[in-house]
């Protein structure tokens, strides 16, 4: 089980859907998702599953590779 306190990571518990659920629970809802320190659009992403329910979202990053990705 994850508290609130520990850091959950990516998949277990998948901490985008748990947001996700949570403060956004109407899925015909679509916002605006800015992810610092984005790195790779879906690998590891906290940003991915807003994008795939239709959310913009604005990726940033200081590493140009990661950026190129997007």
């Amino acid at each position: 089980m994850c508290y609130i306190y520990e850091f959950c990571g990516q998949y277990e518990p998948p901490v985008d859907q748990i947001a996700r659920n949570k403060y956004f629970s109407d899925y015909s809802y679509q916002g605006v998702m800015i992810d610092v320190g984005a790195c790779h659009p879906q690998f590891l992403s906290n940003s991915y599953h807003f994008e795939k329910n239709g959310w913009e979202v604005v990726a940033i990053d200081p590493i140009p590779e990661h950026v190129e990705l997007w």
